[in-house]
């Protein structure tokens, strides 16, 4: 009866449990909230490739929206789109009275900070475009501690944390 019971415990609790589960989470997008919204969709599309969607603005949202932005936020929305069809929603918030999230000085890291993570062609391109750009580069790029990449880090104008994997082709 114990073996039962210890069987039937480490089954419950076993991860594979949530494979069969009829209500889970598939990742949508990315959506960045931005003060400067041009400045974004411009390293973006600029530094990674993205296509810029068309852009919505002037969008007044309600006060009991779930969003739950300040009364006097006026937002606009461009969507760029990866070549692979993924998204980061780039929503601008103009807005007096929204406080900016600062980051702490001295640290490239800190708890709750954001790392949105790409596979890219040509990583050495892009690191290019991103330095002719004046964009923040935490690391150049660099093999992955693993060696399957060439690796970059780097930030967006609004300072969130961008990691870049260029996969390498195996040797035969």
């Amino acid at each position: 009866m114990r073996i039962l019971a210890l069987l039937a415990a480490l089954s419950l609790s076993s991860p594979s449990w949530a494979a069969d589960l009829e209500s889970y989470a598939t990742l949508q997008r990315a959506a960045v909230m931005v003060k400067d919204r041009p400045a974004t969709v411009k390293f973006y599309r600029d530094v990674l490739g993205y296509t810029e969607e068309p852009t919505a603005t002037d969008i007044k949202l309600p006060p009991d929206h779930p969003l739950g932005l300040p009364p006097d936020a006026v937002i606009s929305m461009t969507y760029m789109k990866s070549r692979d069809g993924a998204y980061v929603a780039v929503m601008g918030v103009d807005s007096k009275t929204m406080p900016l999230l600062q980051r702490p000085t001295g640290t490239n890291n800190a708890y709750n900070d954001i790392i949105l993570v790409h596979v890219v062609q040509n990583v050495d391109a892009i690191y290019e475009r991103a330095k002719a750009g004046g964009y923040e580069i935490l690391n150049p790029p660099k093999l992955s501690r693993t060696g399957a990449a060439k690796q970059m880090f780097l930030r967006d104008p609004n300072g969130i944390k961008i990691e870049l994997n260029e996969i390498l082709k195996k040797p035969n």
